[in-house]
């Protein structure tokens, strides 16, 4: 089976709602679509005759050795679909060697993520609009031994879930066993946010600016990613605001009904970055293929460059 299959196997499964959380887009999910046909519009030109024997896919990343490029991404309220939560994601990080950026909406602490995987993870940060409550997981993810914060920026404000509001009305269970409706009800679940008196209404971020980074960047020596970026425009702010890499993201078409997939989103990043720091990509890769593309276009660069990729990629009537 392929991932595709669990797809499928997910829907027949899952609760109702917690399936309509995971398939749901933005408006009309035209971004999350495009996503997956951003692919199929990229065409991979074979090499022959070439020694393949002796293949590694080892490289580093960020001062961190890696046994290949393939990073997971954050993924939050993972015990909504598994028993075991983040906790299962890390045992198969650790026994594939895989490096696991863990969600700052974990369902379990990153004490004990880091302790299943059995080395550090890197932290995903989503700050709300109090700077004490980022400052507090930032600080408490240094101490736990986690060496990279990945700042995501593309979900500043609400997003319009269409698809998951249709799946939340066909669900009949009693949803409120579980989610907690008071105002700080959801920290139930949330164990990053303990001890910082966060509430839902602080989940507004929309007046974060560039600057935010300098102040994550006095409050920590952990290097800085910064995801959700789409445009050379931003990828060159990343730079000017000392990001020590660039993650293009959309969410996997949550956060934005641009209907511009992230695949389209990379050429123009990477000519942004021009070398200068590792660019990474995630949002609707499904195979090894899709990996292979984003290689060849040229995510994964910078001053930890992979091994250079031994094919052409056709776009369209577009050689790169």
């Amino acid at each position: 089976m392929d991932v595709f299959d669990f797809h499928n196997i997910a829907k027949s499964v899952l609760p109702t709602s917690h399936y309509g959380y995971l398939v749901t887009g933005t408006d009309g999910n035209e971004t999350l679509r495009a996503n997956r046909e951003a692919f199929n519009q990229v065409y991979l030109r074979s090499m022959r005759m070439t020694d393949t024997s002796n293949v590694s896919l080892h490289t580093s990343l960020l001062g961190h050795e890696l046994k290949s490029p393939i990073v997971i991404a954050p993924v939050g309220s993972q015990k909504a679909f598994h028993a075991d939560g983040e906790l299962a994601t890390a045992r198969a990080a650790r026994a594939q060697e895989h490096l696991q950026i863990l969600s700052n909406v974990t369902t379990h602490s990153i004490e004990d993520v880091i302790d299943a995987r059995g080395e550090p993870v890197w932290f995903q940060l989503y700050p709300t609009n109090k700077w004490s409550t980022a400052e507090t997981m930032i600080r408490r993810a240094e101490d736990a031994g986690a060496g990279v914060v990945v700042l995501t920026v593309d979900l500043n404000a609400d997003s319009n879930r269409v698809l998951l509001g249709k799946y939340i009305r066909a669900d009949d269970r009693d949803c409120s066993v579980c989610h907690n409706q008071e105002p700080d009800g959801w920290l139930d679940t949330k164990p990053m946010y303990e001890g910082t008196g966060s509430v839902t209404a602080d989940w507004d971020m929309s007046d974060m600016t560039w600057d935010f980074l300098g102040q994550m960047r006095e409050a920590t020596t952990m290097k800085i990613v910064v995801k959700g970026i789409v445009t050379p425009e931003d990828a060159a702010s990343c730079i000017d605001y000392g990001a020590d890499a660039v993650y293009v993201s959309n969410h996997g078409g949550r956060a934005e009904a641009s209907g511009w997939a992230s695949l389209e989103s990379l050429p123009g990043v990477v000519a942004a970055v021009d070398g200068r720091v590792p660019v990474m990509i995630d949002s609707g890769f499904r195979r090894g293929t899709d990996i292979y593309k984003a290689l060849a276009m040229g995510a994964y660069t910078g001053r930890d460059r992979a091994p250079a990729c031994r094919v052409s990629v056709v776009t369209g009537a577009v050689t790169a």
